[in-house]
């Protein structure tokens, strides 16, 4: 999973929970996943965190100047 972006004036109504869940809930069905990996920034990891992901690695300015690579995974459950 690589960046959600909805239109800032559905902010705080969920969409961003509800798609992460669906994600989780679709590739979990597949055997051949067991972790599951998200690339984002340092503007987003905190809601991750929420999924129970994990920080694994984080790149300065990868995305650009000031916006840095956060790679985060979490087990299969």
């Amino acid at each position: 999973m690589t960046w959600i972006f909805f239109d800032p004036n559905f902010s705080g109504q969920g969409l961003g929970k509800q798609s992460v869940e669906y994600c989780l809930n679709l590739l979990g069905k597949d055997e051949r996943v067991e972790i599951f990996i998200v690339t984002t920034s340092q503007l987003a990891y905190k809601f991750f965190e929420k999924f129970d992901y994990r920080i694994i690695r984080i790149e300065k300015n990868y995305w650009g100047d000031g916006l840095d690579l956060y790679e985060m995974e979490k087990s299969k459950e």
